[in-house]
């Protein structure tokens, strides 16, 4: 639910306090749970607190902080890929100089208005010991990440006109009732999508082999991972 501006504004100032009383994000979460190491993704290691984390941080977009709040999120493997592949991407990107200031204030505003209520976020930033500025460093290296990704492959992945063209031909009856404008640009969008996830799997499996991945004794058993 999307807060007005006057609440939104309480909510960030109220983020921002929680932050600076509670401390670091890292090592309060060390604290609050068993960790250790669950992956080395090239040369960063990869907490199982890393990995529920993220599982949080995805629950809440999906359901909201009420549901979140009455138990913590389970961390899988899935969710640990996506950490793998975020954190190799981190390293290839290391000598980009790439500006995400307006993507990550979008999405961390986004995130906050999951919560409909400031009780919610209060039990919620309490119980991960974090504020804002925690919050927008993770959303940092998400958006860093995905913006790498996306500036690499635009290129490859391009749809032109004469492909477009030929697409909407071959699916004419599909589009009939659709305004064209309308039409060419879903069409457009599903061309590119799946042109840009084969070729962001084929370039992950190159960085995966290039970096190295390892998944340790800890990240199976915890996160259900065959050997």
């Amino acid at each position: 639910m999307s807060q007005p501006p006057a609440r939104r504004a309480i909510v960030v100032a109220l983020c921002v306090a929680l932050g600076a009383a509670l401390g670091q994000a890292g090592a309060a979460r060390a604290q609050a749970v068993v960790d250790g190491v669950v992956a080395v993704a090239g040369e960063r290691p990869l907490m199982l607190s890393d990995v529920q984390f993220e599982a949080e941080i995805q629950r809440v977009m999906r359901e909201g902080a009420r549901q979140v709040n009455l138990g913590p999120s389970v961390a899988d493997a899935a969710v640990l890929e996506l950490l793998i592949d975020r954190s190799l991407l981190l390293q290839e990107s290391t000598a980009e100089v790439i500006n995400v200031d307006e993507e990550v204030s979008r999405r961390l505003e986004d995130f906050l208005d999951r919560f409909d209520r400031v009780e919610d976020l209060t039990r919620w930033l309490g119980r991960w010991k974090i504020g804002t500025s925690e919050l927008t460093a993770h959303f940092a290296e998400e958006m860093r990440a995905r913006t790498y990704a996306e500036l690499r492959l635009l290129s490859s992945t391009r749809v032109s006109d004469r492909e477009l063209e030929q697409g909407f031909d071959a699916e004419d009856e599909r589009w009939q009732g659709v305004a064209e404008e309308e039409a060419r640009e879903t069409l457009r969008y599903e061309m590119w999508h799946g042109r840009y996830d084969a070729a962001y799997t084929q370039w992950l499996t190159t960085i995966r082999e290039k970096r190295g991945v390892r998944i340790t004794d800890l990240g199976r058993s915890q996160l259900g991972i065959e050997p």
